[in-house]
């Protein structure tokens, strides 16, 4: 007979649900099963009998545990009660922000059953609680002082091995199915191409995507780097990279790759295979900062980082991206999302949160513009063929948010649906702007104008 395991585990904390003395133990637990989300797509006719199932997908499970948590002292029933409720909170904020990299699932075996079965945690609920410092508040002969609670957990379906260790783990902690992209490649055919999709990705986080045509090559990067020739089969570059690269490009007439990160490195490449990481960082040692994009002017073969809500620097670099200088901050207490190079208006133009929007001449130094919408705004691109910026914003509730420019000057909200957009592009082969969002019922929109 093999031990019994029922536990919840981010991989390195871990709380079991099955101690036999002081700590935590599900007195009873019910599985639950999957169902067909909104009862399936079916197809019915008053011209025949029945109806006929046309499409299917599943819903999360939900498991119910009824728990007792014991111990010697109300101070050990509490922190483990704490314990387990922070791997939970641990497991929603992997859905819910952009922070948090590290899912949190739940173990499980049976005693006759030889293998264990993991499912990534979604949700929790309390359904019933109980209180620790009810009366009698603690007797020494009562071996809980909390019992009865129950724990309602929304998941994944199961699979065999952890998440990071096998091809039959999810792929995304945004995306459930395709790659966790929070930006779009250069579409092959259409905007319907804008994601790209894989069938047994690992689970990863990806920050950031981009197409070289001289390569013929897709690159991505976030806790890993990989590339693909056609969109579908991926491989990864060994050892690429120690911390997480948050934005990449590619240079034409570089002929190389460049990404920054989170660590303050900065990686280059000229075939996306073979990487080196510069010794010199973008920030310093006694002031470290989170770059969330990048921008290159072939005009002036400068480099423009921005950076996120650590500092909200800007650093600029030669063409070599080996010698960095801070520039300071644009304005303070803004956390900057995106910046992109327009080179008939040899202007750099970053966006950034609660609608704010600066221009540059040079990335040293900046204006910041008036701005029509208050939203936090995500991403940013620039239509040479048409002239005009286009400006998707993140968040919920951010309807008609959309903002453009001809000139980085002077912005107009436009009429635009709702959604929590991660970015926008502009595909010059099929001449339209593409922007992806993280709900995925939304999905992709797309404008052949920038306006509407």
């Amino acid at each position: 007979m093999a031990t019994p395991i029922l536990a919840i585990t981010d991989g390195t904390t871990r709380v079991s649900l099955l101690t036999s003395n002081s700590g935590i133990n599900a007195c009873n637990y019910e599985p639950g099963r999957p169902a067909f989300k909104d009862d399936g797509g079916w197809a019915d006719s008053s011209l025949s009998d029945g109806r006929q199932l046309q499409m299917r997908k599943w819903t999360n499970i939900v498991d119910v545990f009824t728990l007792i948590i014991s111990g010697d002292s109300q101070d050990a029933i509490i922190e483990d009660a704490r314990n387990l409720t922070m791997l939970l909170e641990k497991a929603v904020s992997y859905w819910t922000t952009e922070w948090q990299n590290e899912p949190v699932w739940i173990e499980r075996r049976g005693s006759k059953e030889t293998n264990i079965s993991h499912a990534l945690i979604h949700a929790y609920k309390w359904e019933n609680d109980s209180n620790p410092f009810a009366p009698p508040f603690y007797v020494p002969s009562k071996p809980y002082a909390m019992d009865g609670v129950t724990l309602a957990v929304e998941h994944s379906p199961w699979m065999a091995n952890p998440p990071g260790e096998s091809e039959c783990v999810q792929v995304s902690n945004l995306m459930k199915g395709g790659l966790a992209l929070t930006e779009v490649a250069k579409p092959t055919g259409s905007g319907d191409n804008a994601f790209v999709y894989t069938a047994d990705e690992l689970e990863r986080i990806w920050r950031s995507v981009v197409w070289s045509d001289d390569l013929g090559m897709f690159l991505v990067v976030g806790d890993r780097i990989m590339y693909s020739f056609d969109g579908t089969d991926w491989v990864y570059v060994e050892k690429s990279t120690d911390s997480w690269p948050t934005d990449v490009m590619w240079l034409s007439d570089l002929g190389k790759f460049v990404a920054v990160g989170l660590s303050g490195n900065v990686y280059q490449s000229s075939d996306g295979i073979n990487w080196t990481i510069s010794s010199a960082k973008y920030y310093t040692a006694n002031d470290p900062d989170f770059a969330e994009a990048m921008a290159y002017s072939p005009s002036l073969k400068r480099f423009v980082v921005v950076s996120g809500n650590k500092n909200q620097q800007v650093y600029t670099s030669n063409q070599d991206a080996l010698t960095w200088t801070q520039r300071g901050r644009i304005l303070s207490g803004t956390h900057w999302r995106d910046v992109v190079w327009a080179p008939s208006l040899n202007l750099f133009c970053a966006v950034g949160d609660n609608g704010a929007v600066a221009t540059s001449p040079d990335g040293i130094a900046w204006t910041v513009r008036e701005s029509p919408v208050d939203v936090n705004l995500q991403s940013i691109a620039w239509s040479e063929n048409l002239s005009i910026f286009v400006v998707v914003p993140n968040g919920f509730s951010v309807a008609n948010s959309v903002i453009t420019s001809s000139n980085g000057v002077n912005w107009t909200a436009r009429n635009s649906p709702d959604g929590y957009w991660l970015d926008v592009e502009w595909c010059d082969g099929i001449g339209i702007f593409v922007a992806c969002a993280r709900d995925t019922v939304k999905g992709v929109m797309t404008s052949t104008n920038g306006t509407s």
